[in-house]
């Protein structure tokens, strides 16, 4: 019978096996019945397979074929396991991962690819790209972190279509993999940029946003008690008391408004709208009226 003990796959599936008996023994009690006796049952059909395939001879291949194919279940059943959370820790789920051998401490390491991963999925659990990608989801995520660790990562190219809602544009969408390398990076450098960025920078920030700048900008626009837009400061009463109890109401401003409508404020020619539906600040009946106080302004 030929030696299987000198190869390193065989040392590799006896760690693998040996840690999840340990693992297993901590799994919840349903689980531990279930799940956990299939890893186990993988682990040591795994060696057998091992052992096969070093002593077969006419019949090698077709052993190897069976050996994929249960190295292909047992991290299929890794990935089942790390999704409802029975292994008592991530290390364990780590180091079952990579085959039992104790996870190492490169730049980037597995559980720093995982967080990305899931949040890179999150409302697209059920597209194509994210099922294929998470079918294989070990494969993917060390050969992404020896890549990254070897300062040997590389973008993948992009996908280009054209969207036309809400309107006709191109967009480059890359891939998933890639993604799941972008959710890292904005992890890493977040906290080196998020202290220098000034307050009112509102894009891609946690807490912001385009409806968080539009509140804000009524808000200092609210703020201008009876002050032109140039700054020249007016008396209180010469403040227009209709606008301060919009305020009150929290009436929204549409930003197509612009120049003209802050002008009507200053120069106190502003009337609570009708129910004019979407119209608001350019009912008929005032369009005239903001049309001077904008000539006005953009002629002074």
């Amino acid at each position: 019978m030929a030696r299987y003990e000198h190869l390193p796959i065989w040392h590799d599936a006896m760690r693998l096996a040996v840690h999840l008996e340990r693992s297993v023994a901590r799994f919840p009690r349903y689980h531990k019945y279930t799940l956990g006796t299939e890893l186990r049952r993988g682990a040591q059909s795994l060696l057998g397979a091992i052992m096969r395939c070093a002593s077969a001879r006419e019949t090698r291949t077709a052993e190897l074929e069976r050996l994929v194919l249960i190295v292909e279940q047992v991290k299929t059943q890794l990935a089942l396991a790390r999704e409802v959370r029975v292994f008592a820790s991530f290390n364990d789920f780590a180091q079952a991962a990579s085959g039992g051998n104790p996870p190492a401490a490169p730049s980037f390491d597995l559980r720093s690819l995982v967080q990305p991963f899931d949040a890179c999925r999150r409302g697209k659990k059920t597209t194509d790209e994210t099922i294929r990608y998470a079918a294989h989801l070990l494969d993917h995520l060390l050969a992404t972190r020896d890549a990254l660790a070897g300062f040997s990562w590389k973008p993948s190219r992009s996908r280009a279509f054209v969207c036309t809602r809400p309107k006709l544009r191109e967009i480059h969408a890359a891939p998933f993999g890639d993604r799941v390398v972008h959710h890292l990076l904005v992890q890493q450098w977040e906290r080196l940029y998020e202290p220098v960025f000034i307050f009112d920078s509102y894009a891609n920030r946690r807490g912001k946003g385009t409806h968080a700048a539009v509140n804000r900008l009524q808000a200092m626009m609210r703020s201008l008690r009876g002050s032109d837009i140039a700054g020249t400061a007016k008396p209180a009463s010469a403040q227009c008391p209709q606008r301060d109890a919009c305020a009150e109401r929290r009436l929204v401003i549409p930003a197509c408004a612009g120049t003209t409508a802050l002008s009507a404020l200053s120069r106190e020619h502003w009337a609570p709208a009708t129910s004019s539906g979407r119209m608001g600040w350019f009912a008929p009946q005032r369009r005239a009226l903001l049309a001077g106080a904008g000539g006005n302004a953009g002629g002074g």
